[in-house]
């Protein structure tokens, strides 16, 4: 074990988890730097734990991707909010490989008004064009989606967006954002297990 990786990942766990004690943070490190965290694992698990530990690290070098799904405008508030379920239910139950670590979000206004839809952040893990291009295959022949953007996007960034943390000048949508989830029972932030 090299001395300045322990000390590395000793680092990593007093910065980002500052409530551990220091056996924690000791059996963190050595947890990190031990071969035996990848005995008896497939490659593409390694290479999971690894983007999840370089994410911890160093999340200003991480692109996600940010998918943001419209639903129809002309919708009543509860259809919408139906809709939105279903859509949902849909793309988890299509299991895409590209779907990690995902988290959504639902919406219903914007300075145009009422605008009902849904935000997905995700690991980015394929370009944007071939996400948008699978999802429209399994969204726009018979839902109320009628537009879908994939954008890649800085981690920090997303995590920003998706907890409502935006421009000043759309706070005010995102505070009538969480009084409609309150008033209708809807989570803020809705986690995948994926």
């Amino acid at each position: 074990m090299s001395v300045n990786e322990w000390d590395h990942w000793n680092n990593i766990a007093i910065e980002f988890m500052p409530q551990w004690n220091e056996e924690e943070r000791t059996a963190f490190a050595d947890k990190c730097v031990s071969n035996t965290l990848y005995e008896n694992t497939s490659r593409e698990k390694r290479g999971k734990e690894m983007y999840k530990r370089l994410k911890k690290a160093c999340p200003q070098d991480i692109k996600s991707l940010m998918i943001t799904l419209s639903i129809d405008k002309n919708l009543t508030p509860t259809e919408a909010v139906v809709k939105q379920f279903e859509v949902i239910d849909k793309l988890q139950k299509a299991n895409y490989k590209y779907f990690s670590s995902v988290a959504h979000r639902f919406e219903y206004f914007s300075k145009s008004g009422w605008n009902p839809h849904i935000h997905i952040c995700t690991d980015k893990n394929n370009t944007p064009g071939q996400v948008a291009q699978s999802i429209r295959r399994k969204l726009l022949k018979d839902t109320s989606v009628y537009n879908i953007d994939v954008a890649e996007i800085a981690y920090p960034q997303v995590q920003k967006y998706i907890n409502g943390d935006k421009a000043d000048d759309k706070m005010i949508y995102v505070a009538k954002d969480a009084k409609f989830r309150q008033e209708n029972s809807i989570e803020d932030i809705y986690f995948w297990n994926t």
